[in-house]
C-alpha cells in the first residue's frame, strides 16, 4: 500500500484508499511513553458495546444507519440530546474524527500545516474527554509537545491508556523538540521516551539482487 512522502486515506469499510502527499517541510516523530496500562483490554469491549448502544439509539430516527460513520455531524447535532449519555460521548468522537480525516487529508493538498496541527490536537482531546482512551502520561506528552516552538500538533496514536503519541513539527524544531520532551518526561514519571523519526516509504515489493547490494 505504501507510497513515498504520502499517508494513505482509507475507508475501513470499502477497504477504497487515496494517497494524499504530505508537505516537505514537516517531520513525523513518534514518542513512545514506555507505559501501557492493563484497563485497556476491558475497556475496548466497552467502547465498542457503547458505540452499538449509540448506533441503536440513532437507527430510532434513521432506520438506515448501519455503524456511526454513516452519521453525519448535522444530524447527529440535531439528535444528539436523545441520545444517552457516555454512548452520546462515543458517538460524538467516532462522527467527528471521521470528519478530521477528511479535513486533515485537505489540509495537507494545501500544505497547510496549522490546520493539521489543530486537526491533530482536535483529534487528542476528543479521544481524552469523548472517548476516553488517553491516559495521563500521554496527555502530558501531547501538553508538553504542543507547548514547545516549531510543533504544530500532537496527539496519541494507537489502541490507547498509553502507548505513543504522534507529532507534527518543523524540521529545524526536531532537537529541542526531542530534548524539552526527553528531559520534562524523565522529571514526572521518572521513565525515558523513545523517539521514532516517521517517514512515508514506498510499500513492501520484489526487491532484485542488483537494486539490493
Amino acid at each position: 500500500f505504501g507510497h513515498a512522502g504520502a499517508a494513505i486515506k482509507i475507508d475501513c469499510r470499502s477497504l477504497d484508499h487515496e494517497y494524499v502527499g504530505l508537505p516537505d517541510n514537516v517531520q513525523v516523530i513518534a514518542v513512545n511513553s514506555m507505559v501501557k496500562h492493563e484497563l485497556g483490554t476491558s475497556a475496548y469491549r466497552e467502547r465498542v458495546a457503547e458505540c452499538q448502544a449509540a448506533v441503536k439509539a440513532l437507527q430510532e430516527f434513521d432506520s438506515s444507519i448501519e455503524s456511526l460513520r454513516d452519521v453525519s455531524m448535522s444530524f447527529f447535532v440535531e439528535v444528539q440530546e436523545r441520545v444517552p449519555p457516555v454512548p452520546r460521548q462515543r458517538a460524538r468522537h467516532i462522527i467527528s474524527d471521521t470528519q478530521r480525516v477528511v479535513d486533515f487529508a485537505a489540509a495537507a493538498r494545501a500544505k497547510d500545516l496549522k490546520e493539521m496541527g489543530k486537526l491533530f490536537v482536535a483529534s487528542h482531546r476528543s479521544m481524552q474527554f469523548d472517548y476516553e482512551i488517553s491516559c495521563e502520561e500521554i496527555d502530558f506528552l501531547v501538553d508538553t509537545a504542543i507547548g514547545i516552538p516549531g510543533v504544530y500538533g500532537a496527539r496519541m496514536t494507537g489502541g490507547g491508556f498509553g502507548g505513543c503519541t504522534v507529532n507534527l513539527l518543523a524540521p529545524d524544531a526536531v532537537d529541542s523538540f526531542r530534548r524539552t520532551i526527553a528531559e520534562a518526561y524523565e522529571a514526572r514519571y521518572g521513565k525515558t521516551p523513545l523517539f521514532y523519526d516517521c517517514k512515508p516509504a514506498e510499500g513492501a515489493g520484489p526487491v532484485s539482487a542488483e537494486s539490493a547490494a
